[in-house]
């Protein structure tokens, strides 16, 4: 069993009474390499797999991946040196940061601390903050782990992650590589591996800062940050572990199996329309549209299985009622899925079985049951077009449709999950574009429009002409509304000036209207449902 014994000086730092003791010595990077681990994770690791090691966490490889063009570099730098020659010396005079590993419940893999001693007399004094350190590994454990110079030490040693195409090492080390290098242990049995991985998580300097998606799991597996008294946040992860690592789902293989992004540098392969579902996204949707709006006890929260399950369930039903799934469905295509509109459509659904009546359904409803409740009554999500062929391509990521289009989608799937009877028997892929409906509101002149005393209408904003007779109210001013419970979204208002049209302030501004009795102006209000190609523009005459 390979040992190495060094002399270290050992300090305390307190935080307000608490101790943290430490300790400053000297070891080569190659011995840092015989007996440190990197608790890092491969760029190939498949994502169901770093997702099965956060089952029970803490996971073991938490730290990033090395960056072999980094310990390319490190190497190259240190070997500039030159004989007779100072100038492109590269001393490494920063510390490395090295911490106890989880490896040490072995008896055969230790570390043993003790203090030096000096013979005066024939006796034996300890040497004041003097300490001996023992390191022992065994057959490949480690008594150690690399928080912070990972690269620094396999750049600088001959590292063993340096590999070929047949796997086999690559010799890598500088001349540096058994020269010392200052080094900074943290290794009383204090030291926790979930205090360790917070301490990697603070070291780690914005010039190379960690992925965020592996910081958020990394947190999740520590209980840091989001994760820290949020059980919400926990139980969201917990979700996505179970979405992608379940195989199969009522006999049938999950479709989200291995489809849920957990590695960072690894490539997923996607359940559409999902092209960048990632454990970090998931859970802060599934927060903030089912936990947020989640009211029971925290003690009746739903087992992450079954949410899992439910989830799966209802995206077969999708897909099964959606006609131009296979096809060119902008919901649920293969290669013509909008992510962004099949979010929002999940988000509703979550919201919905978030709810305290809906809440059974996660664990009764079947696939069958979720194809029912899509089919019935005046949801008719299976009667709808789904590919929207009425819409061009880049119609809905315009400057001014791209909100208003966000709108309509969101309330559209909103009707679908509560309110169906909202559609008047239109089909909803049809009724999200247009044309809604939009408010119009009068009052008497003032310096202030007064909202609270104002006459209210409503309007269809499907284009044409459209005369409103308010003299009989007296009224002298007016503002248009975009309506919530309407698709529509008011993007422009415009009032005629002779021969030109004068595009107002904001649109929802009021207008004061020609002074004096008996007169008319004409004012054209531009409106945008789903897309462009939903824009409508009607013209009002106005009688005052």
């Amino acid at each position: 069993m390979p040992e190495q014994i060094i002399d270290a000086l050992k300090g305390t730092t307190h935080i307000l009474t608490r101790p943290y003791p430490m300790f400053s010595g000297y070891m080569t990077p190659n011995q840092l390499i015989q007996f440190c681990d990197v608790p890092s994770f491969a760029r190939t690791e498949q994502h169901v797999s770093i997702a099965n090691g956060l089952r029970q966490a803490p996971i073991s490889n938490w730290q990033r991946p090395l960056d072999l063009k980094r310990l390319e570099d490190m190497a190259d730098a240190i070997d500039r040196a030159e004989i007779n020659n100072r100038d492109h010396d590269s001393l490494m005079a920063n510390p490395v940061l090295i911490g106890r590993s989880d490896q040490l419940n072995d008896d055969d893999v230790k570390i043993d601390i003790e203090n030096k001693t000096l013979n005066i007399g024939g006796q034996r004094h300890p040497i004041p903050d003097l300490y001996e350190l023992k390191f022992t590994a065994n057959e490949g454990r480690k008594p150690l782990w690399i928080l912070d110079g990972q690269h620094r030490i396999h750049g600088m040693g001959n590292s063993p992650f340096v590999v070929d195409e047949q796997g086999n090492q690559i010799p890598n080390s500088s001349f540096a590589a058994d020269e010392i290098i200052p080094v900074v242990f943290i290794i009383d049995p204090a030291y926790q591996p979930k205090f360790l991985a917070k301490i990697f998580t603070e070291v780690t300097t914005e010039a190379r800062k960690m992925d965020g998606l592996h910081g958020d799991w990394m947190q999740y597996a520590f209980e840091l940050g989001d994760y820290n008294g949020s059980e919400e946040a926990l139980l969201a992860v917990k979700t996505a572990i179970e979405l992608n690592t379940k195989q199969n789902i009522d006999a049938l293989q999950n479709e989200f199996y291995n489809a849920v992004k957990f590695n960072p540098h690894k490539d997923l392969v996607h359940v559409p329309p999902f092209k960048n579902l990632n454990s970090m996204g998931f859970r802060k949707m599934l927060t903030s549209t089912f936990y947020d709006n989640y009211s029971g006890p925290g003690n009746d929260w739903p087992t992450p299985e079954d949410l899992a399950t439910s989830i799966v369930r209802f995206y077969r039903a999708c897909v099964t009622c959606d006609a131009r799934s296979t096809t060119d469905s902008r919901l649920f295509g293969a290669d013509t899925g909008l992510e962004k509109l099949t979010s929002m459509f999940f988000d509703e659904f979550f919201r919905f079985i978030a709810m305290d009546h809906n809440r059974p359904l996660i664990t009764t409803y079947e696939q069958d049951d979720w194809e029912e409740f899509l089919r019935h009554g005046d949801r008719l999500f299976d009667q709808s077009d789904w590919s929207f062929p009425d819409i061009g391509p880049g119609a809905i990521e315009t400057n001014t449709a791209r909100k208003a289009s966000a709108d309509a989608a969101k309330l559209t799937f909103k009707n679908i999950f509560c309110d169906p009877a909202a559609f008047g028997g239109i089909d909803p892929a049809t009724w999200m574009q247009g044309p809604g409906e939009i408010g119009v509101e009068t009052n008497i002149s003032s310096v202030q429009f007064n909202g609270r005393t104002a006459t209210p209408n409503t309007f269809s904003a499907s284009g044409g002409n459209i005369p409103h007779n308010i003299r009989a109210l007296g009224h002298k001013m007016i503002r248009f509304r975009t309506k919530p419970d309407s698709q529509a979204t008011i993007t422009k208002v415009e009032r005629r000036v002779g021969n030109r049209w004068v595009v107002q302030t904001s649109p929802k501004t009021a207008i004061t209207l020609t002074a004096g009795r008996n007169k008319s102006d004409t004012l054209r209000v531009h409106a945008i449902c789903y897309s462009d190609d939903s824009s409508t523009t009607t013209e009002f005459a106005i009688l005052s």
